[in-house]
Order: structure tokens, then sequence, then C-alpha cells
């Protein structure tokens, strides 16, 4: 893509105008698509890198060429230059300030092929393999092999090849990969939204039983396990908390419909149930991943306009 020492501020801008047109034509398939940069020069220090003191060594805004590239979703970077075999991760430059979800770029460097290699290293080079016919694709699959000047091929890729599984697209955790902090956060929106539940009498989970290696989404055997469970004597109420980080999507439907079928099952012949649903809105937030302005909500009110749906019965 690129092959200068230099970038110029209007090659960035062109750039980027480029990019969004691309986001703007291919729509929601952008964010699927695998985006990988391919330049000359290196954007980072690599590991062990040696010293070199001249003109253009790297890319000299580098800075503002990964900024550009990681606010239009770029995955990997492969650039040469160094003759140094690394692959990593760099993500030094995103700050935590921001509330947009940025992912760290992957970064492979070419070894080299026909020169003399760096200090214990040797000539190499580098296949890359995408996971998956289709993206999103959660990571890649680099392989370095060696270049021996004799033996077998297959030989060589076996036994003295190098694999790197490098993480793409959703590289950082996400909320719910923090157990600590998505209890806190969940119990923030149950003190916000469903005070009630702090002097109420009941259980945590009991209710319903999840059961393993069952395909058959709303059969009797396959229960779904709400988070909190309460019973008045009159009515049994069913609280899930559901922490939105980007729109409610065909995912968060279907577990809504899993939880009414279970939980309301025939109307409630053992008397009046409902269904109480705490969507805790993260638009705004360093866990957004929205595209766009009201995201969250917009989606949540499409769900509500489904006339087949009980929404008479959950709340």
């Amino acid at each position: 893509m690129i092959d200068v020492g230099l970038i110029q501020d209007d090659q960035l801008s062109y750039f980027s105008k480029v990019m969004e047109k691309l986001r703007r034509k291919s729509r929601a398939r952008y964010d699927r698509l695998t985006k990988i940069a391919v330049l000359h020069h290196h954007v980072s220090s690599l590991w062990k890198q040696q010293l070199e003191l001249k003109n253009l060594e790297a890319t000299l805004d580098a800075s503002q060429l990964k900024q550009v590239l990681t606010e239009n979703s770029f995955d990997i970077i492969l650039h040469g230059h160094k003759h140094t075999n690394h692959v990593g991760i760099d993500g030094s430059l995103i700050p935590v300030s921001v509330t947009s979800q940025f992912n760290p770029l992957c970064i492979v460097s070419g070894g080299t092929v026909g020169g003399y290699p760096r200090l214990n290293d040797v000539q190499s080079f580098k296949l890359l393999y995408l996971d998956g016919k289709k993206g999103p694709r959660s990571q890649a699959v680099i392989k370095e092999i060696p270049i021996r000047s004799s033996g077998n091929y297959s030989d060589a890729l076996a036994n003295d090849g190098k694999t790197y599984h490098a993480p793409t697209t959703r590289k950082l955790p996400l909320l719910h990969d923090i157990d600590q902090l998505k209890v806190a956060v969940d119990g923030f929106v149950i003190e916000k939204c469903a005070p009630e539940l702090a002097s109420a009498t009941g259980s945590r989970g009991e209710n319903m039983w999840l059961a393993p290696h069952n395909k058959k989404l709303f059969a009797t055997s396959l229960r779904y396990r709400c988070p909190y469970f309460v019973d008045d004597g009159t009515t049994k109420a069913f609280y899930e908390v559901m922490l939105a980080t980007e729109r409610l999507d065909f995912r968060a439907s279907a577990r809504i419909h899993w939880l009414a079928t279970d939980a309301l099952g025939d109307g409630g012949s053992d008397g009046a149930r409902k269904v109480i649903i705490l969507v805790g809105n993260l638009e705004g937030t360093h866990f957004s991943q929205v595209e766009r302005k009201n995201e969250v909500s917009d989606s949540l009110d499409r769900m509500r306009s489904w006339p087949s749906f009980p929404w008479e019965s959950i709340i």
C-alpha cells in the first residue's frame, strides 16, 4: 500500500476518505472484512531490534499512519526493511481516555530471503493463514519457514518452522470477559433499575437448570438459568441483566425468546409470572462497539415492535 519513509498528511487524508467510502459502500460487511496494510518501512520498534542510525530508518510519521489504520479497523500490518523476523501486537498508541474501543494492530515483520540474516536469525519466508472462509476472523496463523541450503522442504516446515497465532478483530477483552467488572456493572444496573431486588426474598440462579449438550433450544430439558428469581407468593418474577456494548442482534433476541419460553411456559398455571429484563446501555463508554449514535436503544425499540412476542408479560 505504502512504500516510503514519510507519509504526507494529504496522503493520509486521501486514504481516510477512500476507506470511509469503502465503509459506506460495504456497510455491515466492512466489519467482517480482514484488513491488511502492506508497506516497506516498519512502523514500530521490533523485539531485540538492532540499532541503526540513518535517514528514513523508520516511517517518520508512523503514529499518524497507525492511528488512521486503527480508526479504520485494520487488523494486520505486513512490512519489511529490517530483515528481522518478528510477529507482535502493537496497541501502544491507543489512549484509554477515548470511549470507542479500538483494537491493536498485529505487526508482522518479514525476515530476509536472499540477503544476510540478522544476528541469531536465519533466512526465511512467512505464510499467512486467515482463520475461516469469511470474517470477522478471530485470529491469523503465521508460519515462519527457514530456508536451508539443502534438505527436505516438508521436514523444514514440520521441524524447523515457527508458528504464531495472532489475534485479530476483537483483541481487547470485552466486558463479559472480565468477571469481576461485569458483576460490579450488573450490580449498578440492578440498583438503578430494580431496587426491589435488594429487599426481596428469592433465590439466585436456582429456578432453572441449563442442561449441557442439548441442541434443542426450546426443549423442556434445556432450561434457562436466570440470575435472579423472586416469588412474593402471588407472582413469580424472573430477572435477567443484559449489558449491551452494541446493538441487540439475533443472539440477544434468541436469548430473550429462550428465557420467555422457559419462564412463562404455558402461561403460568402455578400462578402469575413475569420476566424483567434489565438492559445496561454501554454506548458512550470505553466498552462501546456501536457504529452509530443510539444504535442500542434503536435496536431495543425494533425488538419491542415484534407483534408475535409476549411483551405484556415482559417488562
